[in-house]
C-alpha cells in the first residue's frame, strides 16, 4: 500500500490513499496504449497517454481533499493539541470497531475538549482586550485575526 500527500499553495492537500501497485500495473497494462501509434503530434500523443494514465490514477487511487489551516487559533496550546489528536484516534477506533463502549469514550472527550476550546478562547480574547485596552487598533487586528 502506498500513500502520498501533496500541499497546494491554497492550503488544501490532495492525498492517494490505498494504492495497491500489482492491480495498478495490471490495469495499466490493459490500456489501449496502440491508439497511440496512430497520432503524429507529440502534443495530441502526450493529451491522450495523460488521459489513459490519470483515468488508471483515478480508479485505483482517488484523490480526497482535506483542507489546512495555514496559521493556528492562538488559543490551541499544545496540550489541548494533543487532547484533540488523542480525541481523532478514538474516533477512528471507534468507528473501526463500533463499539458503545469506544463511541461513549470518544463522545465524552469530545465534549470535554470543545468546552476546553471555549474556555480557551473566551479566556485568550479577554486577555487580548484587557493587554490592549485603550488601543481600538490592536484590538480590532486581534478580532479579525481569530
Amino acid at each position: 500500500m502506498l500513500k502520498c500527500k501533496r500541499i497546494k499553495e491554497d492550503g488544501s492537500s490532495s492525498i492517494r490513499v490505498n494504492f495497491s501497485a500489482r492491480v495498478f500495473r495490471a490495469d495499466l497494462l490493459s490500456q489501449p496504449w496502440d491508439i497511440l501509434k496512430g497520432l503524429f503530434d507529440p502534443n495530441e500523443m502526450w493529451l491522450k497517454w495523460k488521459a489513459l494514465f490519470l483515468n488508471v490514477c483515478d480508479a485505483h487511487a482517488p484523490l480526497k481533499s482535506k483542507r489546512l489551516r495555514l496559521s493556528k487559533s492562538s488559543w490551541i496550546t499544545t496540550r489541548l493539541k494533543k487532547r484533540l489528536n488523542y480525541r481523532d484516534h478514538l474516533k477512528k477506533k471507534a468507528v473501526k470497531s463500533n463499539s458503545l463502549n469506544d463511541w461513549n469514550q470518544y463522545r465524552i472527550l469530545k465534549n470535554q475538549i470543545n468546552n476546553e476550546i471555549k474556555i480557551a478562547k473566551q479566556d485568550y480574547h479577554i486577555n487580548a482586550f484587557n493587554k490592549f485596552s485603550g488601543d481600538t487598533r490592536k484590538t480590532w487586528q486581534t478580532i479579525l485575526m481569530n
